[in-house]
């Protein structure tokens, strides 16, 4: 039997949907709780959740979860969407000053201090930095750019691309099988 408990997260990541073996599809969604611990939230399945569930990067909700099985990351969470309550957002005025004092304390200053801790705490599996120059930023085409035939095949996933999801979910939110995204690579210097 699943421990479920309720959390209190700000949503500040998610991911595009993809197709699930488990679920018709989900996304990974990226928080932190008020005392600035990381949580990841998988599977949402954002697009086939009822409107009032639906929240918005950077704002708070409170929702059931229960740590992942099969997922040793310590941040990582399934969540009960059917419990999600949507609270505020936090603004972007005066320079993300609201956003800033609740996201600075968890900043590196690179991705190796990330990958450091991760070795060797454990943790943070989640995390960001602010490089000291952003040189290039590439974006290439994928080897992937459709949707394999197993993903498409499931008969749940073909509810995603069918007529009765775009009668209620409207035109915007049925999947297109040729959707393709590619590598995107950073090159940054790291901060000094």
């Amino acid at each position: 039997m699943l421990d479920w408990n309720k959390k209190r997260v700000l949503i500040t990541v998610r991911t595009y949907p993809v197709p699930s073996a488990k679920n018709i599809e989900a996304s990974c969604t990226g928080g932190i709780t008020p005392d600035g611990q990381w949580m990841r939230l998988f599977p949402v399945p954002y697009r086939l959740m009822d409107e009032d569930k639906r929240f918005k990067k950077w704002q708070w909700i409170d929702v059931s979860t229960t740590k992942a099985t099969g997922d040793s990351r310590p941040e990582s969470f399934r969540i009960n969407p059917d419990s999600i309550m949507i609270g505020e957002t936090v603004g972007s005025a005066n320079g993300w000053i609201q956003r800033r004092e609740l996201m600075e304390p968890l900043r590196r200053q690179s991705m190796c201090r990330i990958q450091r801790e991760r070795d060797e705490c454990g943790a943070p599996t989640l995390g960001f930095f602010r490089p000291f120059e952003i040189k290039r930023l590439l974006i290439e085409p994928s080897d992937h750019a459709q949707w394999s035939e197993n993903q498409l095949g499931n008969p749940e996933t073909k509810y995603a691309f069918s007529e009765s999801t775009r009668a209620t979910f409207g035109e915007d939110s049925v999947l297109n099988s040729d959707t393709s995204f590619g590598a995107v690579t950073l090159i940054a210097k790291a901060t000094r």
